[in-house]
């Protein structure tokens, strides 16, 4: 299980480089439980990717691992962008694994549907 300092999001645990970039796989745990069900899940799934990015420019991938059962944090992930690659068996029971691609250039900035309304 990873941890994570009280002001992050979520932990990013691992690190493959390879020609075209870096992949990343992440875990997060989203929010405080009054703050769920509010549409706020993509938001913070971009504000989080965006800080992974800033620290690791040549970050082209990033990878999640949700449990099946958790369809809210699939449907985040999903409005967010990331697409599902496999269902795998885990010791905690079956995750959904997720990817989202950053290819080089892309401007974070260009997805105003999920960014923070200021």
């Amino acid at each position: 299980m990873h941890s994570a300092p009280a002001h992050h999001a979520g932990t990013w645990s691992f690190r493959l480089g390879g020609m075209n970039g870096e992949t990343w796989e992440i875990d997060m745990m989203i929010g405080d439980a009054e703050l769920t069900g509010q549409g706020l899940g993509a938001q913070v799934i971009w504000a989080f990717v965006e800080a992974l990015r800033a620290e690791r420019p040549a970050l082209r991938r990033v990878l999640i691992d949700p449990a099946s059962e958790n369809t809210r944090a699939i449907r985040a992930y999903a409005k967010a962008g990331f697409l599902p690659l496999a269902v795998l068996e885990s010791e905690a029971g079956p995750v959904d694994l997720m990817r989202l691609d950053l290819p080089d250039g892309l401007d974070l900035a260009a997805f105003p549907s999920v960014r923070c309304q200021s």
